[in-house]
């Protein structure tokens, strides 16, 4: 097998939160509607302690749009409440496309460019978070990864910890074996025997899924 933990669970009461692409994945797979924020992004390291330990508290309405930063390699993104950044890598600005514009980005094919990136970020922030309701439980779904600050044991350590104090339900795909100590039955560790940096995040959310039983 690809993964070598296993668990049956109803996704469908639950709202996917992931700190990558693989959380949007399990949406299409499951043909459903995007219904938080969390999609086609990318969260660092300490926002994801910061949302682990603040989740009831956040306010989503509450956002501002983080500007791109080139020179530093930094995306467009929005920051909720004045306690997490969201980052959308996917989302480009470019003054050759009068509208929203798809463009293949390697076998993603997952960036859109569009001269008014800024209006299309809010707008579908906005429609999103109106889809966010209070009877559907975060399952928060972390991929390792170098770029979030997610890449080392330590980092990957911190969060599984911080998840089970929080009593939330999560999985942490990775490539440590040595964290599968520190999982319960409502904090999974899954350990992934391809090369987790060099799957794409359809493959790993359909594996993962299937994991799962969902």
């Amino acid at each position: 097998n690809i993964l070598t933990c296993s668990l049956k669970m109803d996704i469908s009461k639950y709202t996917i939160i992931s700190n990558s692409c693989v959380g949007a994945r399990m949406y299409q797979h499951l043909n459903r509607q995007f219904d938080n924020p969390f999609i086609w992004c990318m969260v660092l390291r300490e926002d994801v302690i910061t949302m682990l330990n603040n989740w009831k508290y956040i306010n989503f309405k509450r956002y501002k749009l983080i500007d791109e930063d080139k020179e530093n390699n930094v995306p467009y993104g929005v920051n909720i409440d004045k306690k997490i950044t969201i980052y959308y890598p996917h989302y480009i600005k470019d003054k050759n496309c009068p509208e929203p514009t798809r463009y293949a980005n390697g076998e993603s094919g997952l960036d859109i460019r569009y001269c008014n990136i800024e209006d299309y970020i809010k707008e579908h922030y906005e429609r999103r978070i109106s889809r966010m309701t209070k009877n559907k439980k975060p399952f928060f779904v972390f991929v390792q990864s170098a770029r979030t600050k997610l890449g080392s044991f330590e980092s990957l350590l911190e969060v599984q910890k911080c998840a089970i104090k929080n009593r939330v339900e999560s999985v942490i795909i990775c490539n440590c074996e040595e964290l599968k100590k520190y999982q319960t039955t409502k904090n999974l560790v899954i350990v992934y025997n391809r090369d987790i940096f060099k799957t794409s995040t359809y493959t790993i959310a359909k594996d993962l899924m299937n994991k799962l039983g969902i």
